[in-house]
């Protein structure tokens, strides 16, 4: 599945200045891998650096109210390489930045990247994929988010969004900060 995950920053940080503006490729970040991921994010990752990990920044608090698709499609995600890191955080050197709607339409998905293969955690109950199918059967891009919940709980599903991508139908799937996040085709999704 082509994954990424969250990362969480506060308005008052020193990196909310620069999530909120264009990011270029060779920038460099200090990101927090307690607060910002989650506890011990970087703990999987060689602390010589050279891996690579994609990521979408969001604030926090506007994360509660992220309920438009047009604003979910233009957060960035960002693919960067870890020059170093430790269990608190990393440094990591920017590659790629782009749209997350313009990265979830064109990344390459095969053929075992479907709907069923995403964890059963990140699926909600079966009303709610009815209507999102639904929604997209009249031609809009269907949204549905969850109700409040504890920012920090790792396993927790927070929005649905399901969109075209040229004649396929796509899902993007964005769980807690520290779980994976996910786009899938939506083959399979009560279709």
């Amino acid at each position: 599945m082509a994954e990424f995950v969250l990362y969480s920053y506060s308005s008052g940080e020193p990196l909310a200045a620069a999530f909120q503006r264009h990011i270029e490729p060779g920038e460099t970040f200090n990101l927090d891998g307690i607060d910002g991921f989650h506890d011990q994010f970087f703990d999987g990752y060689s602390a010589s650096g050279g891996d690579t990990i994609r990521f979408v920044p969001v604030e926090a608090p506007r994360w509660a109210s992220l309920d438009a698709p047009e604003t979910l499609e233009r957060l960035p995600v960002i693919e960067a390489t870890i020059l170093n890191c430790s269990t608190l955080g990393g440094l990591v050197r920017v590659d790629r930045v782009e749209a997350l709607g313009h990265w979830a339409r064109e990344v390459p998905l095969g053929s075992e990247e479907v709907w069923s293969a995403i964890p059963t955690v990140a699926r909600p109950p079966d009303v709610v994929q009815r209507n999102l199918v639904q929604s997209l059967m009249l031609g809009e891009p269907a949204l549905w988010r969850s109700g409040p919940h504890s920012w920090r709980d790792p396993n927790r599903l927070t929005t649905i969004y399901l969109f075209k991508a040229g004649e396929q139908a796509r899902c993007l799937i964005l769980t807690e900060n520290g779980s994976s996040s996910y786009v899938v085709s939506a083959e399979g999704l009560l279709f």
